[in-house]
């Protein structure tokens, strides 16, 4: 769960204001969701959110699956979400399998601790890949 904006994405309270849960915000209030932040709630996605677990996917019982799904920000949501979310998962289902099918990627320093530096864009620093043509049946 890496989303790639790290800072709030606001909106602004319509003409006539709003309730939230038991708080209201008068019109024109700015109010915003942080995804990364929602990316690491413990409640959604487990007391080890914070690790690369993509098998966490595969194993969460059905209203877990739908709790992570909603709270998965990493294109935006409604109205403001990306665009190219579609194109984008479509390109990531047919390119990684390819790429893995005929790359081998291993850390080139696994004794390097990973950076996350955030802002607007959050990126990721001290990731040193090694990056091997396959040979055998899986590169064919």
């Amino acid at each position: 769960m890496h989303p790639p904006i790290g800072l709030i994405l606001e909106r602004y309270v319509p003409k006539g204001g709003i309730m939230m849960g038991n708080h209201y915000f008068p019109e024109g209030t700015i109010v915003g969701i942080n995804a990364w932040v929602t990316a690491r709630d413990r409640r959604v996605y487990g007391e080890d959110c914070d690790q690369f677990r993509p098998e966490r996917w595969l194993e969460a019982p059905e209203e877990q699956l739908t709790a992570m799904e909603r709270a998965n920000l990493a294109f935006g949501h409604g109205k403001r979400g990306c665009l190219g979310k579609n194109i984008a998962l479509l390109e990531i289902s047919k390119l990684v399998p390819q790429l893995l099918r005929r790359y081998e990627f291993s850390l080139a320093r696994p004794d390097l601790k990973w950076k996350v530096r955030g802002g607007w864009m959050v990126r990721q620093e001290g990731v040193v890949v090694t990056v091997s043509k396959r040979t055998g049946s899986l590169s064919s």
